[in-house]
């Protein structure tokens, strides 16, 4: 994706001390990664991904972690926003392939990724 709508380049995190990433977890289902720091998970902090309450797990790095759901191609551009407190961060699949289109390691399959929804948007715009 050399030029991307604004949308497709949302990284949007209201303090980077509390949710601390957002990654793309490509497998063969991909979804979206949330970091939170330990710190912000206080006693009575609600937890949120799209207004829906959700529970942080703790990964074996000690990490605590909120992913979406598996997403669809048609959901590549969706931006899924979560909230920890008042805290809110928005990502979407395409935020990181607009990000990371240019790195040598994983610039090939970001910009397919991004192909595919593009034109997965397009055939069912089509039908």
């Amino acid at each position: 994706p050399a030029a991307a709508p604004a949308e497709v380049n949302v990284k949007e995190v209201s303090d980077p001390a509390t949710i601390t990433g957002a990654n793309v977890i490509f497998d063969t289902q991909n979804r979206i990664r949330f970091t939170i720091s330990a710190d912000a998970l206080g006693e009575g902090v609600t937890v949120t991904l799209n207004g829906t309450p959700v529970t942080p797990r703790q990964g074996e790095d000690g990490k605590y972690y909120v992913e979406t759901g598996a997403l669809s191609p048609l959901a590549y551009n969706t931006v899924f926003t979560l909230k920890v407190g008042d805290v809110t961060a928005k990502y979407s699949l395409n935020s990181y392939a607009y990000r990371m289109q240019d790195n040598a390691s994983i610039g090939a399959l970001v910009r397919a990724a991004y192909a595919y929804g593009v034109a997965a948007e397009a055939y069912k715009n089509a039908q």
